[in-house]
């Protein structure tokens, strides 16, 4: 977490890229935080590891992996296979599933009005 912290300091801008030529723009990039906003199965653990080789800090949005949802044994897999750091979701329970495994959690959410604003905060 601290690491995080100290890399958005020193640059605060992230990079989200969703293809192989984003991806490789914010490889070569002064940029330490990476968000993975598109992926595939087949993609996603090459792209991780190409960050993390080049040091930096990635988050996967985990509901937009195409070819795998967005479960705890998705999670899991991503966990135990890949060098991530944390994750980007819609969804609570993946949220709550990540912090228990010791992974940074982003939770995103849409506020449309004051209701789900309110929701949103109490699940988060």
């Amino acid at each position: 977490k601290m690491e995080l912290i100290e890399k958005l300091e020193l640059n605060p801008i992230i990079a989200a890229i969703k293809d192989e030529k984003t991806l490789i723009d914010a490889l070569n990039s002064e940029i330490e935080v990476i968000f993975i906003l598109k992926s595939t199965i087949l993609s996603i653990e090459s792209m991780i590891e190409k960050i993390k080789s080049k040091g930096k800090i990635v988050f996967v949005h985990i509901d937009l992996i195409d070819g795998m949802s967005p479960t705890v044994s998705a999670l899991n897999f991503l966990k135990k296979k890949t060098r991530l750091d944390g994750i980007i979701s819609t969804k609570s329970a993946m949220i709550k599933e990540a912090k228990k495994q010791k992974l940074l959690t982003i939770q995103r959410f849409f506020i449309l009005d004051s209701i789900s604003y309110k929701n949103s905060l109490k699940h988060a």
